[in-house]
């Protein structure tokens, strides 16, 4: 069990989270900063449960409720910056006792109303690639919640006016398959090239560049009672 959640450094429970990557903390989630080796952009971060939590399909109300806070405020400071922001959730198979987080993939806006399309047709080619039949789910009406359901394995993409979701069937599935989507929407490499590139200290100057910015936004600071430490 240390073994598996030793990978999940993002995690606050893990013996390897990063705690200088830390932005701001909830009761029941978190957000961390994704280090510059695994980001498509300045400003890539993960929304983390703070327990367990296999998915957010099958989390808590309370837990979702602060998903849902730090999506909002995040929406709030890249909107006020004139960006979009896509949300990204992967539940691969046969993962056993993994901590998810919702990766934040800060975008332009013209990416975000594209995004529809791409990820369109990025599901349609993987569908034929794996010879699946499963079908993609909009996920505008009813919500992830009320679309997947509890303990399936699923990847959910998520814009400003709703989403698509889709059921995994194999764990041969690319768990990078959202990301390498949103690099080619952006014109970039896949992230797999640069995930053994030194980061310049440690990701230090990143994180508080980032706090400066989402200060005003931090819906956090409401919470009774709480002790804050940026990094």
């Amino acid at each position: 069990l240390a073994t598996i959640t030793q990978r999940c450094w993002w995690w606050i429970e893990s013996s390897m989270f990063k705690r200088h990557m830390l932005l701001s903390l909830g009761n029941q989630a978190s957000l961390v900063l994704a280090p510059e080796n695994v980001s498509l952009a300045k400003g890539h971060c993960y929304i983390v449960p703070i327990k367990h939590t296999e998915s957010i399909v099958s989390c808590e109300e309370e837990v979702f409720s602060e998903v849902l806070r730090f999506q909002s405020s995040l929406r709030a400071m890249y909107s006020a910056e004139g960006k979009g922001v896509l949300f990204v959730e992967t539940v691969m198979p046969n993962n056993v006792f993994w901590q998810t987080k919702i990766e934040a993939i800060p975008i332009s806006k013209n990416i975000q109303n594209d995004a529809p399309m791409y990820f369109k047709s990025a599901f349609d080619e993987q569908a034929e690639d794996f010879e699946t039949h499963t079908k993609v789910i909009h996920t505008k009406e009813k919500g992830l919640r009320r679309s997947i359901p509890k303990n399936f394995p699923y990847i959910h993409v998520e814009w400003d006016d709703g989403g698509f979701a889709q059921i995994i069937e194999s764990s041969a599935f690319n768990k990078d398959f959202a990301l390498d989507t949103i690099a080619g929407m952006m014109g970039r490499n896949s992230l797999r090239f640069d995930r053994k590139r030194t980061v310049p200290d440690d990701g230090r100057s990143s994180v508080l560049a980032f706090c400066a910015r989402y200060k005003k936004y931090d819906w956090t600071y409401e919470l009774d009672n709480e002790t804050k430490s940026y990094a």
